[in-house]
This record gives structure tokens, C-alpha cells and sequence, in this order.
């Protein structure tokens, strides 16, 4: 007999203390068994649109495909 899996998952993102923006973004797909991090390009102009945008375009993804 084979054991079923069971997947829990948490995401916490903090600033940190030498930026002003939190740069990080994440992805939480546990429905699919699918995870994301973006890790904003600190030092760089907009790191966390960077980010921002990999994320939002992965949950685009997800609702066209009625994943979750």
C-alpha cells in the first residue's frame, strides 16, 4: 500500500535592514504541487517590479488554466 503525500507550505518575505523596499515575491500553487520564489534584484532600479511581474505571470497562468 502506498502512502499518500500531504504538502504544507508557508511564505514569509521580509525587507531585511538595508533596503526600503521588500524586493521578494512568491508563489504558493500547493493545489499543484508547485512553488515560486522571485528574489528582487537588490541594488538594481526596480527589483521589485522584477519580481513582482514573475509572479503575477505564473497566477495568470494558474486562473487561465483553472489550476487551484
Amino acid at each position: 500500500m502506498e502512502k499518500e503525500l500531504t504538502w504544507t507550505a508557508a511564505a514569509l518575505t521580509d525587507v531585511g535592514t538595508s533596503r526600503a523596499v521588500n524586493e521578494d515575491s512568491f508563489f504558493d500553487g500547493t493545489a499543484h504541487q508547485f512553488w515560486a520564489v522571485a528574489d528582487g534584484m537588490g541594488g538594481h532600479a526596480a527589483g521589485d517590479l522584477a519580481s513582482q511581474k514573475v509572479i503575477s505571470s505564473l497566477e495568470s497562468i494558474r486562473q487561465k488554466h483553472g489550476y487551484g
